[in-house]
């Protein structure tokens, strides 16, 4: 089974989906639609519910609006380029971030396997290890 490459619109879903897990640790609570589309209203572009949904779920029937990215990029934080170029990477810092929230999201994982099942065999957790690996890079 040969897998598709990621279009355009995945990337930029899965890029929008990452910046929304780093806000939600940093704030310590869920990303509710009424603050992106409140901090959306503050830079003079209009998001709505449905937009929102179809930008992160990377449907293909999202118009491409460089306005609207430009001002997510500047609500996350990051630069204009990460959301609008698809090979654009995040700034090292973030990415150290991305990198501890995802051991520690291992570490997690790991956890609630070991309390459910007992030991966890090498094997099982670098396989585990690869699953995630594969689902949060863009392209694999």
């Amino acid at each position: 089974m040969s897998s598709q490459p990621l279009t355009d619109r995945e990337v930029l879903a899965s890029k929008l989906k990452l910046l929304t897990d780093l806000e939600e640790q940093r704030s310590g609570g869920a990303l509710l639609f009424p603050k992106i589309e409140k901090a959306m209203a503050e830079r003079g572009v209009r998001l709505t519910r449905v937009r929102w949904y179809r930008l992160r779920a990377g449907s293909a029937d999202n118009k491409w609006d460089p306005q609207l990215l430009e001002a997510l990029a500047d609500f996350f934080g990051v630069p204009a380029s990460y959301l609008l170029e698809r090979e654009s990477q995040l700034p090292p810092d973030l990415q150290a971030k991305v990198e501890l929230m995802l051991a520690m999201k291992a570490a997690e994982v790991q956890g609630i396997a070991a309390r459910i099942v007992g030991e966890v065999s090498p094997e099982a957790l670098n396989e585990l290890a690869r699953l995630l690996d594969k689902h949060r890079k863009p392209g694999s």
